[in-house]
């Protein structure tokens, strides 16, 4: 198993970048690798995939809902991964 990734919180009714996250960055991952995100506590969020973020995520721009003792993975290729949270949330991720 890799190192654990510190955990990311994602703020309230902000699109936040994955890969982009300092913990994510240097644990290695890179943009296209697959990777698994895991809710933290209580809380709600929802992922999009794409290359670049959206104003918004919402039924326009699809998503799916990370929901606790849910994790999600996301398609190894994909050339962004975007999350919001509408309260705010903390989620871990690791490469798969």
């Amino acid at each position: 198993m890799a190192d654990t990734i510190p955990n990311i919180t994602v703020l309230p009714d902000t699109v936040t970048n994955i890969y982009t996250d300092p913990g994510v960055v240097a644990a290695g991952i890179i943009i296209g690798d697959k990777i698994n995100a895991a809710m933290i506590g209580q809380g709600e969020a929802q992922l999009y995939a794409g290359a670049t973020p959206p104003a918004a995520i919402n039924n326009a721009t699809g998503y799916r809902d990370l929901l606790p003792c849910k994790p999600l993975d996301n398609d190894l290729g994909d050339t962004g991964a975007f999350i919001y949270s509408r309260l705010g949330c903390t989620i871990n991720v690791k490469a798969v």
